[in-house]
């Protein structure tokens, strides 16, 4: 320009110098990039400078420079643990469920885990993904949903569910074909023998053992108690309603099975029309606990008008 004056032009360039971590155990950082490493609490600081230039100086003719300055921020973040899957995720109040493995990322070396009120938790194995634990239901335990959390490093997990299973109910899963018998063996379920040189008929059947959800029950020892009540029957004398029975029982072990007979000891057999009928409820012990269940069976069995028979139908839900 006229005079040899010059028009100064400024340029402002800015760049990261530095990442840097407080806790490169927790976390990483490259490029910006922050990578977990373990559960626990890192402080993130980048280091950057603001460098202006001008173009015009009487000492320079391009590009000098005016301003230097190096800056940062800084932010912290938290690694946590995370559940992916509980396994089984469910199980029988009142008992012991071993064996449970809860899978994820992130949780140490010592990760410890909670399951909610009643349920104490005892470990097998611990790895960085995998916990292997026994959870220890007591009988007074929150029943349905509870949230199973892992914490390590200080932090804990978003929450899986466990539920906890009550007793609640009986459904028939299938019945077994008629059987008469002129001079033989009543059979149950599991082919055991339970009476021998009878005359009759019998059937056996099964059931499932339901919780509040009518989800099926697989597990825990328990103590199933029939009991009997509305009797009718043809024979004369009366002999009176069956007596109440109780069975030990795992159902991840063995299925409920009852076999229903009516018969004498060969060579008497039933009349063509002796028949008796009545109802059967049940109840669940678990240590000490009972959960009556609202399930009652009607049975219907014996020789009706020359046909054997065998009935059991639900008369409550």
């Amino acid at each position: 320009m006229a005079g040899g004056m010059r028009v100064a032009t400024f340029y402002e360039l800015t760049g990261i110098l530095s990442w840097t971590s407080s806790s490169p155990s927790v976390a990483t950082v490259s490029g910006g990039l922050v990578t977990g490493a373990s559960p626990g609490t890192s402080t993130i600081t980048a280091t950057f400078n603001d460098l202006r230039y001008h173009v015009g100086s009487t000492t320079c003719d391009y590009l000098c420079p005016e301003i230097y300055q190096n800056f940062s921020g800084s932010a912290s973040g938290s690694v946590k643990p995370t559940i992916t899957s509980v396994s089984p995720a469910q199980g029988l109040i009142g008992t012991t469920i071993s064996g449970i493995t809860i899978t994820g990322a992130g949780f140490g070396t010592t990760p410890t885990v909670n399951a909610g009120t009643g349920i104490t938790v005892t470990y097998g194995s611990k790895s960085d993904t995998s916990i292997t634990a026994n959870f220890v239901v007591a009988t007074n335990a929150t029943a349905g949903n509870h949230s199973v959390t892992v914490t390590a490093g200080g932090q804990t997990s978003a929450a899986k569910t466990f539920y906890v299973q009550v007793p609640s109910k009986l459904s028939i899963s299938s019945t077994g074909s008629l059987i008469t018998i002129t001079d033989g063996n009543v059979v149950d379920y599991y082919d055991n023998i339970l009476r021998t040189h009878r005359c009759g008929v019998y059937r056996n059947v099964v059931s499932a053992l339901r919780d509040q959800q009518g989800g099926t029950i697989l597990g825990g020892d328990f103590t199933l108690t029939e009991s009997f009540s509305n009797y009718s029957t043809t024979l004369i004398p009366n002999p009176g309603a069956p007596p109440t029975q109780s069975f030990d029982e795992n159902t991840s072990i063995q299925v409920l099975a009852d076999t229903q007979f009516f018969g004498f000891v060969a060579p008497g057999c039933p009349a063509s029309n002796d028949h008796e009928a009545f109802d059967q409820s049940f109840g669940i012990t678990i240590g000490s606990t009972s959960f009556p269940l609202s399930t009652v069976y009607h049975i219907e069995r014996g020789k009706y008008s020359g046909t054997y028979k065998v009935d059991v139908t639900v008369k409550t839900p």
